[in-house]
């Protein structure tokens, strides 16, 4: 992410006068690097951060997603939306 132009975004971001507390700015990854701004942290310590971060996040998808079996199966050749919400409300039930 930070080759591919992320301190960038995040200087675009604040340069539109969004701050440290704007909700845009209170997600993953972009509030590791905040401090990185404030002149608080090094780019590399934020950098850990967020990875460590997204692990984290990532364990807490895997482990949620452990607990429902989704069979989104249909036996007909063509998808229809409904059926597919269908199963997943039932899923979701169990």
């Amino acid at each position: 992410m930070l080759a591919d132009g992320l301190l960038k975004e995040i200087e675009d971001l604040l340069a539109m006068g969004y701050s440290d507390s704007s909700p845009a700015l209170n997600c993953m990854v972009y509030k590791e690097f905040l401090p990185y701004f404030n002149r608080a942290a090094k780019v590399e310590e934020c950098a850990v951060l967020a990875a460590q971060h997204q692990r984290n996040y990532a364990k807490r998808q895997i482990t949620w997603n452990r607990k429902y079996i989704f069979n989104l199966t249909t036996d007909s050749s063509s998808i229809i939306l409904s059926e597919i919400i269908t199963k997943i409300e039932d899923g979701l039930k169990k």
